[in-house]
C-alpha cells in the first residue's frame, strides 16, 4: 500500500530546457485526434539511494472516448538486492483536471505541477534554439507524429515522504527528473536510458532511440543529452550525429554516438523489470519492461583535446523494447 506522498521539487538545474516552448510543452497539449494518449513521468530517488519511485499520470482516448490513468513502479533494495513493483489505477475523464500557466493536473485528488506533486494513492497490489526548441528538435514542430517526447527537468532537488505500508521513507535531498510524451502510439520498438546518479554530480544522461514512422517512410531516430562537469553535449539524429548500436538485447545494449571530434560509448543492462502499461493507437493496452535500478556506463572522449569522462550509474531507468506487446485487461 502506497499513501500520503508529498514530495516538493525544486529546480536545481533546467538552463538547457528553459525555452518558452519546452516550458508550454508540460501543459495538456490535448491533440484532437479519434485516438490519442499523453502521458508525464515523475522520477524520485531518496537520498540514501534505497527507494526510487516513479508515477506516470496519463489519459488516453479511444475512437473518442477518454480515460485517465495513473501508473506507479517502485523499486526498494532489500537485503541488498532490488525488488520492483507496479501498479494502475483507472479513473474517469471527469477525475482528469488541468490548468495551464502554472501547469497543474489533478488526477482523483492527486495533484501534480513543475513545483511537485502530492500523492493519495491507496492500492493492495503494491507493498534550446529555434532549430531544436525542446528534446525532439526540429522535429517538435510536427504535431502529426506518432509520439513526441520532451524533457521538463533535468535534476532537481527533492524534499517530502512516502508512506510505504507502515514504512516512512524520506525524499529530503533525493534528486527527481520529469519527462513527458504525447501523441498516439509509442514506437513499435525502442529504447530509452535514464539516470541522475552517477559518481560525478550533479548530472543527466538521457537517450532515446526507436523507429519512427513519417507518413508511407520510416527512418531509425535518437536523442541523447549528457550534461555533467557543468558541460552539455548533446547527439541526436537532428544534428548530424551517428548513432551505432553494437549490440541490443532484452536486458542490455551497447551503442556509441559521435559528432565531429566527440564520442559517447554507452553500455547499459538491466536485471529487475516491472510491467508498464503502454498506448498505441490511443490504448494502453501494450506491454513494456522497466528497470529504475538498472545500470548505464559510458564513456565520453573529445579527440581534438584529447579529454576523456568516464562514469558509471547503477540507479539507471532502462527499457529495451524490441517490441509492444500486446496485454489485454480482463
Amino acid at each position: 500500500m502506497i499513501s500520503g506522498l508529498k514530495s516538493w521539487e525544486h529546480d536545481v538545474y533546467n538552463q538547457a530546457m528553459s525555452t518558452t516552448r519546452q516550458d508550454k510543452q508540460l501543459n495538456f497539449q490535448n491533440q484532437r485526434r479519434k485516438n490519442y494518449f499523453e502521458g508525464w513521468y515523475f522520477k524520485q530517488v531518496s537520498s540514501d539511494e534505497s527507494v526510487i519511485f516513479s508515477v506516470i499520470p496519463s489519459m488516453m482516448r479511444v475512437n473518442n472516448q477518454e480515460q485517465a490513468l495513473i501508473q506507479v513502479i517502485l523499486a526498494e533494495k532489500v537485503d541488498g538486492a532490488w525488488r520492483i513493483l507496479t501498479d494502475r489505477l483507472d479513473f474517469p475523464m471527469s477525475a482528469f483536471l488541468h490548468t495551464s500557466d502554472p501547469f497543474t493536473l489533478n488526477i482523483g485528488g492527486n495533484t501534480f505541477s513543475r513545483e511537485g506533486l502530492s500523492l493519495n494513492i491507496n492500492t493492495p497490489a503494491l507493498p534550446t534554439s529555434a532549430l531544436a526548441p525542446t528534446i525532439m528538435g526540429p522535429f517538435s514542430y510536427l504535431p502529426f507524429m506518432e509520439c513526441i517526447h520532451g524533457i521538463n527537468s533535468l535534476h532537481h532537488s527533492l524534499t517530502g515522504t512516502l508512506q510505504i505500508g507502515s514504512k516512512t521513507v524520506s525524499f529530503d535531498g533525493g534528486v527527481g527528473y520529469i519527462e513527458k510524451d504525447w501523441g498516439h502510439s509509442f514506437p513499435k520498438s525502442y529504447l530509452w536510458l535514464q539516470s541522475n546518479h552517477f559518481a560525478r554530480r550533479p548530472s543527466c544522461l538521457f537517450f532515446s532511440w526507436a523507429n519512427i514512422p513519417l507518413g508511407p517512410f520510416a527512418f531509425p531516430g535518437f536523442i541523447c543529452h549528457l550534461w555533467m562537469a557543468g558541460q552539455h553535449h548533446r547527439f541526436a539524429t537532428y544534428n548530424g550525429a551517428r548513432c551505432v548500436i553494437h549490440d541490443m538485447s532484452e536486458d542490455k545494449v551497447s551503442l556509441t554516438l559521435k559528432k565531429r571530434e566527440i564520442s559517447l560509448s554507452i553500455h547499459a543492462a538491466v536485471d529487475v523489470r516491472g510491467a508498464l502499461s503502454a498506448p498505441k493507437h490511443g490504448q494502453m493496452d501494450h506491454q513494456i519492461k522497466e528497470g529504475l535500478a538498472g545500470t548505464i556506463s559510458f564513456q565520453l572522449e573529445n579527440k581534438k583535446t584529447n579529454e576523456v569522462m568516464v562514469d558509471t550509474s547503477s540507479l539507471s531507468g532502462v527499457e529495451i523494447v524490441p517490441r509492444l506487446i500486446r496485454t489485454p485487461r480482463g
